[in-house]
């Protein structure tokens, strides 16, 4: 009788752990391809969802804020829940996001921001991705950069690229 009741309420376990939803930072992770470095979460007003995104070595966060108390909640929590440094809340002005061209790999904001769409794809790396209330936004690769799929660019070995936006340096990005 054992035996019969065991592999039943195992099977009761299983099914109970399955049912329960993925975490949203995981699935925000996953949905992306993200491997490391920037996620940025817009107006997160100290949410659950800025400590778990935040969490990771391979990860570089920060949490724009456009409301000043909002700010000083956000920082309170990352500063209690984890080691302040890289993971840090910053303020903006709602519209213009701090960042250079191209530097963002995530950003997530679970309402409507007012930060227009091209602020956004102009903040993403190629291929980055933005979760902006239930919408997903990838970056495409732009045609006038080649990629390296090879340590020396293809599989011919010839570190010569097809880039079209590369030249000699002229300022720091």
């Amino acid at each position: 009788m054992i035996n019969r009741i065991l592999p039943l309420a195992w099977l009761l376990a299983v099914g109970a752990f399955a049912a329960t939803p993925p975490d949203k930072a995981d699935d925000f992770r996953a949905r992306s391809g993200f491997a490391g470095d920037i996620i940025v979460h817009l107006d997160s007003n100290a949410s659950r969802l800025s400590i778990d995104l935040a969490k990771g070595d391979n990860v570089l966060f920060h949490a724009l804020e456009s409301d000043a108390a909002a700010l000083a909640a956000t920082r309170e929590l990352l500063f209690t829940e984890l080691s302040y440094g890289q993971k840090s809340a910053i303020p903006y002005d709602g519209k213009a996001l701090p960042y250079a061209d191209n530097l963002v790999n995530m950003i997530v904001c679970e309402t409507e921001t007012t930060v227009p769409e091209e602020e956004l794809l102009r903040a993403l790396r190629p291929l980055g991705t933005a979760f902006i209330d239930g919408k997903t936004i990838v970056k495409p690769w732009p045609k006038d950069i080649d990629e390296w799929n090879h340590f020396l660019h293809g599989p011919d070995n010839n570190a010569v690229a097809r880039d079209k936006r590369v030249n000699q340096p002229r300022s720091l990005q």
